[in-house]
């Protein structure tokens, strides 16, 4: 009985964490020279789409390797089926090594076509750190664009179970989701999907502030 139990408290042990968190994915490399068709504002805004993609993209990883360890410590004591449960983003871990890459690879394209700063939407470094969020998800003062009403619902919103997700638009407009919804016959399953749908009804250029427990906003 002794026997058996290390062999599956060991085994746990490699399996525990199969999944891998976000910041410690490194980068795949890309070339910048498929860019160097590019101009500035076309660079800058694939470098945005990216790193939007990339954020977002970083939240269902991180989930993924917080679940599997609480799922291989629980499953070694518990249940040795549940160990097989484990992993099952390998794909992603993959999509979001590349598209590290590729943001890198704009961020040296821009370098190299000296794109300079007198327009908004044109940069010469990179402003925004892949693997650092805008803000604490619960720093509510940072939240651009709300009012005081606005931010009473943020910190709401911060307070309620995941999955969630918090998004809002230039003008003040804001929408929050939480939980699963009782009613799918009209919405999405997703939570993200769910508010900025709802959003977008009131809205335009509505944009994911956060989801679950990071802040994923790209300025």
């Amino acid at each position: 009985m002794y026997s058996k139990t290390m062999t599956v408290l060991s085994v746990a042990a490699v399996l525990v964490g199969c999944s891998t968190a976000s910041q410690k994915i490194t980068a795949e490399y890309i070339s910048p020279v498929q860019y160097q068709s590019y101009d500035c504002d076309q660079l800058a805004q694939e470098s945005n789409r990216i790193l939007v993609r990339v954020k977002q993209l970083g939240v269902r990883l991180d989930q993924a390797a917080s679940n599997d360890k609480a799922i291989g410590v629980v499953g070694a004591v518990l249940f040795w089926p549940a160990l097989f449960a484990l992993g099952g983003t390998k794909q992603q871990e993959a999509e979001y090594a590349r598209l590290k890459g590729e943001y890198d690879a704009i961020s040296q394209a821009q370098i190299l076509k000296k794109c300079i700063t007198s327009r908004p939407t044109v940069i010469s470094t990179p402003s925004v750190d892949v693997d650092k969020d805008f803000a604490a998800v619960a720093d509510v003062d940072a939240v651009p664009y709300l009012n005081a009403r606005g931010r009473e619902g943020y910190r709401d919103w911060v307070s309620k179970t995941p999955p969630k997700a918090f998004v809002i638009a230039p003008d003040g407009t804001w929408n929050s989701t939480w939980g699963q919804p009782q009613n799918l016959e009209n919405e999405s399953p997703d939570a993200l999907s769910r508010a900025l749908s709802r959003c977008e009804k009131r809205a335009q250029g509505c944009k994911a502030y956060a989801i679950d427990g990071r802040v994923v906003w790209v300025p």
